[in-house]
């Protein structure tokens, strides 16, 4: 007759830090965990966590790293204060911004990320706005946030879709960043920097 394998009941604490992390959605809290079992639930959590969820919730920059790394193929984390929270905030704030389209996406929907976001942000750069939207939103939503920006008129891989009046800023771009700059010179003088490349005024 084959011996039978012994039932090994994994440790209570395990089983514990499994039961939270499993229920974390729906129950989002730590409760008295001590700091090590805080991290043993957050290695394992889900890095599709909703937003804003995480970012109230969870400070650890190793989920951070993950969720980053598992997003995003290139990253420099110095480049955000060496933070991998700021650097998905960031760069998640940006995609957002860059891939807006009126026709489809909901500007209240962008306008709550920026809300959230500004607490986690600090520098936006945007390699394009074909929307041409307006910046003012953001410095509305965001308040003292973001401490610098810097603005490219033009379009990312564009291949054969090539559209010359989907590049360069017009006329309206200037004027709505003209007046980012006199809420930028109120709210924090001399630490809004702004960046900009005009190859073309429309």
């Amino acid at each position: 007759m084959a011996a039978i394998a012994p039932f090994i009941v994994a440790p209570l604490k395990d089983l514990c830090v499994k039961e939270v992390a499993a229920n974390f959605e729906n129950t989002p809290d730590f409760g008295p965990l001590p700091d090590k079992y805080v991290k043993k639930v957050v290695d394992i959590l889900p890095i599709d966590l909703p937003l804003e969820l995480a970012g109230t919730s969870i400070n650890d920059e190793d989920y951070w790293k993950r969720r980053c790394c598992a997003r995003w193929s290139t990253l420099e984390v110095t480049a955000h204060a060496a933070s991998w929270k700021q650097l998905y905030f960031e760069r998640n704030l940006e995609d957002a911004l860059e891939q807006y389209d009126p026709a489809i996406n909901s500007i209240d929907d962008l306008r709550r990320l920026m809300t959230y976001s500004r607490r986690f942000v600090q520098t936006i750069r945007l390699r394009q706005l074909p929307s041409h939207l307006d910046l003012n939103i953001m410095f509305d939503c965001m308040i003292n946030s973001p401490s610098s920006l810097s603005v490219h008129y033009s379009l990312k891989n564009v291949g054969m879709d090539y559209d010359r009046s989907l590049f360069g800023m017009k006329l309206a771009d200037c004027r709505a960043l003209a007046r980012c700059l006199e809420k930028a010179e109120v709210r924090q003088p001399h630490a809004m920097r702004l960046y900009y490349n005009a190859l073309c005024i429309r």
